[in-house]
């Protein structure tokens, strides 16, 4: 598990150094993030959501809000695609569907990730839909982890015992346990980073978004 999830810190270094062009450990090492840290790192989530389904094209990193060197377009032909129907993605948004459809009211329908992935794209954020999920299905369940030493969150040394508990309580969310390494490696940054009261808030705040465009 201890290397499932530095393998996974890695991987989720190199899409920030490809998208910010800065490492995980520039995160790491600021000892309070402000929105625009949190921001970078709930953009980078999103595109991992996203990934299967759009398409990178250079963006100018000085016009926008997390100063991203890249922009992602949803592709509607990879949406209808075999590749995305096989993805840890695909599961990930029929699970997300599916809990909501549980809801008090709501009719119980099959999931459509193809649909709902085109409903998140043009009406909530890729993002936005996750932290309603993680609010509902963990933040409001399970006594999140205090980080002491969040700035040991590196690829380069063994995750703290505290990470490897997020990392387990996030497998434990439905969608989540056979998500990406680089995928729960970015949860586990950005709740070591904004400590549980934190997180919660911030997935509470992210949770009515309307677009990822802006970040």
């Amino acid at each position: 598990m201890h290397a499932s999830l530095q393998t996974g810190l890695a991987a989720f270094s190199h899409l920030l150094e490809e998208e910010y062009g800065e490492p995980l450990a520039h995160w790491a090492r600021i000892d309070k993030w402000t929105d625009a840290e949190s921001l970078q790192i709930s953009r980078a989530l999103a595109i991992l959501m996203k990934q299967p389904i759009a398409d990178a094209s250079e963006a100018d990193a000085t016009s926008n809000e997390t100063r991203a060197g890249r922009h992602w377009t949803i592709n509607d032909t990879k949406i209808a695609g075999h590749e995305f129907e096989s993805s840890w993605q695909y599961h990930l948004l029929a699970d997300i569907e599916n809990a909501r459809e549980k809801e008090p009211g709501q009719m119980a329908v099959p999931a459509d990730p193809r649909r709902f992935a085109l409903f998140i794209a043009y009406e909530r954020g890729y993002f936005a839909i996750l932290a309603d999920h993680l609010l509902r299905l963990l933040c409001d369940r399970v006594k999140l982890p205090a980080f002491a030493t969040s700035q040991r969150l590196s690829p380069d040394q063994s995750p703290p015992a505290e990470a490897m508990l997020a990392a387990d309580l996030l497998r434990q969310v439905p969608g989540l346990e056979q998500a990406d390494g680089a995928f729960i490696a970015g949860l586990v940054l950005l709740m070591s980073k904004l400590g549980p009261r934190g997180f919660v808030d911030w997935c509470d705040e992210r949770s009515t978004a309307q677009s990822d465009d802006r970040m």
